[in-house]
């Protein structure tokens, strides 16, 4: 896939860790063209783009309106016509979003900027239960742990549905010999899980 890319978007730029990265999170998400995928924090739209290849709808959500034109303008240079761009803050735009996911099972893959998810996104997609599983792309863990804890915890006034369970978790060394690594988180509802 080729990718056209803003100087104010993000954009990975070691493209053989990337695309074992992109590889991993399409592999985890498993998406069926049943299934509507939510790209959180989509940037320029590669993680939405790799995941559309597979025959799912998906949704992404950038804040930064030239990686939204980006992520457009890659998704029709690639012939992928099954995705859709929105642009706006994640915490402003997550309901509309959602509605575009319509009535089918929705996978979310979150990989937000180092201070992890603003927390009323956090509390949408812990209270939305057609999200059954959820890929969250960390590069700075220790600030995701908040969003950790916030999925897993207990059902409350402010943490409304089931509780996620992690069931599995990753790592790719984006730069080796440096301390940059991308955790790949994997949670999936606790009632969903086989006990």
């Amino acid at each position: 896939m080729k990718f056209q890319v803003s100087p104010e978007a993000f954009f990975q730029i070691n493209v053989p860790a990337t695309e074992i990265l992109y590889s991993m999170v399409a592999d985890l998400v498993n998406a069926t063209s049943s299934a509507t995928v939510l790209d959180v924090c989509c940037g320029t739209g590669t993680i939405s783009l790799c995941l559309a290849k597979s025959g799912a709808k998906v949704i992404g959500i950038e804040m930064c309106p030239e990686a939204v034109e980006n992520a457009k303008l890659n998704a029709e240079n690639n012939n992928l016509p099954n995705v859709e761009f929105i642009c706006g803050k994640a915490e402003d735009v997550i309901y509309t979003a959602l509605s575009k996911c319509g009535t089918s099972e929705i996978i979310a893959v979150v990989d937000p900027p180092r201070a992890g998810l603003h927390p009323k996104v956090l509390k949408v997609l812990r209270g939305t239960t057609k999200i059954q599983k959820l890929i969250y792309i960390s590069c700075h863990p220790d600030a995701a742990f908040t969003n950790f804890i916030g999925l897993c915890r207990t059902s409350s006034n402010n943490y409304k549905g089931s509780p996620f369970y992690p069931v599995q978790a990753m790592v790719v060394d984006m730069f080796p010999y440096t301390p940059h690594k991308e955790l790949v988180m994997v949670f999936e509802r606790i009632d969903n899980l086989q006990t």
